[in-house]
């Protein structure tokens, strides 16, 4: 790991950067794009990337370090950006909303014409290049595939505990001085109703409702891991509340370019039973204190009771499905090892 010296004020990785390009008003053609499959989760520098970032600037390093290809595909989208949600250096990836002029072909799965809908721009130009402690075509690399493939294989959930996914796509950037086009990708989403859980002040919500939130959280995170996915980033940031008394969906869990799929194939026989957990009883022990000691953490105001007597309320095993051996795997004296264990692989 490298990491530049404070005195390097007019090194290449100090130099400016072109402006924001996905500023309200601004029009997009994007192509659709199928991503490659994702990524390892190593996105350390290595020693070519550390010589590269030392000697070139972050606009000429996008140059030499496109994305992956994947394979694009044949449906165009005109865009333009109505309003923005993050647009900001130094970020992994840049959300704004966008209003869908055009679809050229049209599919049911897809984005609509005249609709409004999230996009978000996974841009390495506005990544943090100051420092030498992440490979930022790596990470951006690793969050787009994952995220991808993340909603992909939760298509049956899209619409209720996480939103609709329009696909992946492909934006040909011109820059000025420049004769070839930068390429970045992006997804566009359901622009969910609600308000992020970390905008709210706990102390102006009642402890019932608190308790409906956080009941809601945990039953979206379970609908998500019955799919065999991880969501790994189920933080106060990542929840949408909606408080519409007409609505059906109350919560909903965004980002997931940090998610982990547990295939079949993958996981030693003898573990099949251990992690595929029944179903509603799962929360028990995947939930539990002594299994997820962060929560108290994680959600910090929002729990004001005791937190293992209400989940046992609330997520009963009246079949007495879980065994000895789950308790065990699930609630070992050091929590972090389960995702350790030999044989147990992600993606």
């Amino acid at each position: 790991m490298f990491f530049f010296s404070d005195d390097s004020e007019n090194a290449p990785y100090n130099a400016a950067k072109p402006p924001l390009p996905y500023f309200p008003g601004q029009e997009f053609t994007v192509r659709s794009h199928i991503p490659p499959p994702p990524t390892s989760i190593d996105c350390l520098p290595g020693p070519e990337s550390h010589e590269e970032w030392q000697k070139k600037s972050p606009l000429e390093r996008c140059f030499t370090n496109p994305p992956s290809p994947g394979a694009d595909g044949d449906q165009l989208v005109s865009l333009i950006v109505s309003k923005e949600i993050r647009l900001e250096d130094n970020h992994n990836s840049q959300l704004v909303i966008v209003d869908v002029l055009d679809v050229t072909p049209s599919i049911a799965q897809g984005p609509q014409k005249a609709t409004t809908v999230l996009a978000k721009f996974y841009d390495p130009l506005y990544q943090d290049h100051r420092q030498d402690d992440e490979d930022p075509f790596l990470a951006v690399e690793h969050d787009y595939t994952h995220e991808a493939a993340a909603y992909t294989a939760l298509s049956e959930l899209q619409g209720t505990v996480i939103p609709k996914y329009y696909g992946s796509f492909t934006l040909e950037l011109p820059i000025d001085n420049y004769e070839t086009k930068r390429l970045v990708r992006l997804i566009l989403l359901e622009l969910v109703e609600g308000v992020p859980m970390r905008n709210l002040d706990p102390k102006k919500v009642s402890q019932q409702q608190r308790k409906e939130m956080m009941k809601g959280v945990i039953d979206a995170e379970t609908a998500i891991y019955s799919c065999y996915i991880l969501h790994c980033d189920t933080h106060p940031r990542n929840v949408i509340i909606n408080s519409d008394p007409e609505s059906n969906r109350k919560v909903t869990l965004i980002d997931f370019d940090r998610a982990r799929k547990y295939p079949d194939a993958c996981i030693r026989p003898e573990f099949v039973k251990l992690v595929c957990l029944p179903g509603p009883a799962s929360p028990l022990l995947r939930w539990h204190r002594l299994r997820w000691p962060g929560v108290q953490s994680e959600f910090d105001g929002w729990i004001d009771w005791d937190w293992q007597t209400w989940l046992e309320e609330n997520y009963s095993d009246p079949q007495g499905t879980l065994t000895r051996e789950m308790k065990e795997f699930w609630m070992p004296d050091d929590p972090g090892s389960v995702l350790r264990l030999p044989g147990l692989k992600i993606w």
